[in-house]
């Protein structure tokens, strides 16, 4: 399988590697003070409720979008770790820009193609907080599909 020209990262890994320490540090007492309590039922749903936590935190942080272009196509293939990935392909030439597209009556983003029948087609489904790393995707995107960020639009 061949490379991809462009790996956005859409979720805010840090404030992701954040969370997931903390969450770690507020059992870890637990663990070290009183192991003897780690079989008790309460604590056992208390440790199956912050693997849940672990567990999603981890599959935002694994989020990505793969960008190649293959001739006149642009494909891209959405991993969701536990999730199957989600394909879609573009032809290059209908591509007319790329933007960061806010969430109605939010400040969160996600970045989409801006077809040249109006129509939009974005990378993920899910918004997230804006950061310079959705800028820097943005700016990477709109340099390697050869949209100018002054275009006109719609």
């Amino acid at each position: 399988m061949s490379q991809p020209a462009l790996v956005h990262t859409p979720a805010p890994r840090a404030v992701v590697v954040v969370a997931m320490i903390f969450l770690a540090l507020i059992i870890a007492p637990m663990v070290v003070i009183a192991p003897e309590k780690l079989a008790e039922p309460g604590t056992i749903v208390g440790l199956l409720v912050w693997l849940a936590f672990e567990f999603v935190l981890l599959s935002i942080y694994l989020r990505r979008v793969d960008v190649f272009l293959e001739g006149d196509q642009v494909r891209f293939v959405n991993a969701r770790f536990p999730f199957s990935s989600r394909e879609e392909r573009v032809a290059k030439k209908r591509i007319r820009g790329v933007e960061a597209e806010y969430r109605p009556r939010g400040r969160s983003v996600r970045l989409v193609l801006r077809l040249d029948d109006d129509s939009s087609v974005p990378l993920t489904r899910s918004y997230f907080g804006r950061s310079s790393r959705t800028d820097d995707d943005l700016a990477a995107l709109r340099q390697l599909l050869g949209v100018d960020p002054a275009s006109p639009r719609s």
